[in-house]
């Protein structure tokens, strides 16, 4: 359900007793499909291609074990949740760390043909899978961008994982030795400054998920929050450890959502609001606008 195993032992009841109350649907949903998950033994060793609602995704069960859940649709299930509630046809959706392209999979069936998802993600091996996804699904509006994030344009070293495919990051020291799977180059881009060279005028949902890199990503979008009222909402892995690491802390992140005009609350229950500041644990955060 969560990625992360402390994620999921803390957030995984908040997240049944949210749906209990205000989603039976999606409940029984993730509950035929977990003991569909359990009852799958066998696991394939060539691409499995499925379509769902029109949207055909390649599954490479080997790359990680996540991709079962990802296969029975309750993957970060909360996550896919929120990102059904704040998107529609025709709208633009931001997936900043795509990794192999999965909610990225999820954004376009959301907004559809006449939408369009910008991706990003500069892990080799990932790019494979985003450049199959959009080659599986013409007539979709997907753009693929190679490349990370950050406050300002430069080329960082990204720390390969060698346990997870999406646990890569240009957070150094952030991974310990024993899972670092060697270094690649990878050029860093402000947001900002790509969406007035791509013409965007309006984003209506981000997700980030850069395994400890969310407070440079948000930083390079100070030009855009400068520049126009909108506040699309923002699903954020928010990663504590790596701000020591950052030189910067918690409460300077909080401060800087706030400045933004933003409210934060849990993806696992987007009724609870929490501070970020708080934080102890990786946790997926939903970012909303501060009501006037």
């Amino acid at each position: 359900m969560f990625a992360n195993r402390d994620r999921f032992l803390k957030e995984f009841p908040t997240f049944l007793r949210y749906l209990a109350f205000h989603d039976l649907r999606a409940l029984f949903f993730y509950v035929n499909r977990r003991m569909k998950l359990q009852r799958c033994r066998k696991i394939p060793l060539d691409p499995v291609k499925r379509s769902d609602d029109g949207i055909c995704f390649e599954y490479h069960f080997p790359q990680s074990p996540h991709i079962k859940w990802m296969y029975f649709g309750i993957y970060d299930y909360a996550t896919s949740l929120v990102m059904k509630k704040f998107l529609h046809i025709g709208d633009t959706f931001f997936d900043i760390g795509a990794n192999i392209g999965y909610f990225s999979m999820k954004g376009m069936h959301c907004v559809g043909k006449s939408g369009v998802v910008h991706s990003f993600e500069p892990v080799p091996q990932c790019m494979e899978s985003l450049n199959r996804l959009y080659q599986l699904n013409p007539g979709y509006h997907l753009v693929i961008n190679p490349v990370g994030l950050g406050e300002k344009e430069e080329l960082r070293e990204l720390v390969l994982n060698s346990d997870n495919i999406g646990g890569s990051t240009v957070v150094k020291n952030l991974l310990p030795d024993s899972i670092t799977g060697g270094t690649i180059p990878v050029q860093i881009r402000r947001l900002d400054g790509y969406l007035v060279e791509n013409s965007v005028n309006h984003i209506h949902l981000m997700k980030i998920d850069v395994e400890g890199f969310e407070f440079p990503v948000l930083k390079g979008l100070t030009a855009y929050f400068d520049g126009t009222d909108q506040r699309p909402p923002i699903i954020c892995e928010v990663t504590p450890k790596a701000y020591p690491l950052l030189g910067t802390s918690l409460h300077d992140f909080a401060l800087l959502m706030q400045d933004f005009g933003y409210r934060s609350f849990l993806v696992a229950n987007p009724q609870k609001e929490i501070d970020v500041a708080d934080l102890s644990y990786q946790t997926d955060i939903l970012f909303r606008a501060k009501i006037p």
